[in-house]
């Protein structure tokens, strides 16, 4: 995949580049 979609409870958080996004993630929840 090249973009991801980030949501959460029906909320786009965010959309972009697979790699931008999971290290978005990954810093937010800890993971």
């Amino acid at each position: 995949c090249d973009r991801v979609l980030w949501l959460e409870k029906g909320e786009l958080l965010m959309d972009g580049p697979t790699d931008e996004v999971i290290k978005a993630y990954e810093k937010e929840t800890g993971k």
